[in-house]
């Protein structure tokens, strides 16, 4: 009679509550203020592992942080970490746009650009290769950078080619034009399918 899935059992750790430190809006809302945390089971959406909301955290995040008591983690740390960077790319891209469109002939901001732009595509890469990412038989990398990654990837390329006029003794440009050749032979395949 027994269930063959492993999935943590729920109530495994206990903490005792204390509404009191609860947001004034989680006090409000949540009537049922007794008993204690208990660990939650979760699956996580974006790679599909099981993982638990710990009673411990539950107390942190709605004692300490005062998040509302109906707030549960979307995605597992792992995912979240990969998000996090994801983000922290983007904004590092933006950062590099706009400082290079202010000043067009800079060599270091042409190289931070280029810089900016090939390792936004390696991460997209990286955080996209779980087996919950595929659409068909095809890696979801390979969709996400085909539309995104081969613009960014000719730009830089692009960037480099400008680099090399403006600077032909700059040497870092090389590894970063390197890089971005190889993560554009990447994607050249999938075009032809």
């Amino acid at each position: 009679m027994g269930s063959s899935k492993k999935t943590p059992q729920r109530g495994t750790q206990r903490v005792p509550r204390d509404p009191t430190r609860w947001s004034d809006a989680g006090r409000r809302s949540y009537s049922a203020s007794y008993g204690d945390y208990e660990d939650v089971p979760l699956i996580c959406p974006r790679c599909g592992v099981s993982f638990t909301f710990l009673a411990s955290m539950q107390k942190h995040w709605f004692e300490e942080l005062k998040l509302h008591p109906s707030v549960r983690p979307t995605v597992c740390r792992a995912c979240a970490k990969l998000a996090r960077t994801e983000r922290a790319l983007e904004q590092a891209l933006h950062a590099a746009l706009r400082s290079a469109r202010a000043t067009p002939c800079s060599i270091d901001a042409l190289v931070a650009l280029v810089r900016a732009r090939v390792l936004q595509f390696e991460g997209s890469v990286r955080s996209h290769t779980t087996p919950a990412h595929t659409y068909g038989n095809r890696p979801a990398w390979r969709q996400l950078s085909w539309r995104s990654g081969d613009k960014n990837l000719r730009a830089a390329l692009a960037e480099c080619a400008r680099i090399r006029e403006l600077a032909p003794a700059n040497h870092e440009v090389a590894a970063w034009e390197e890089r971005a050749a190889r993560g554009l032979a990447s994607l050249t395949p999938d075009s032809a399918s």
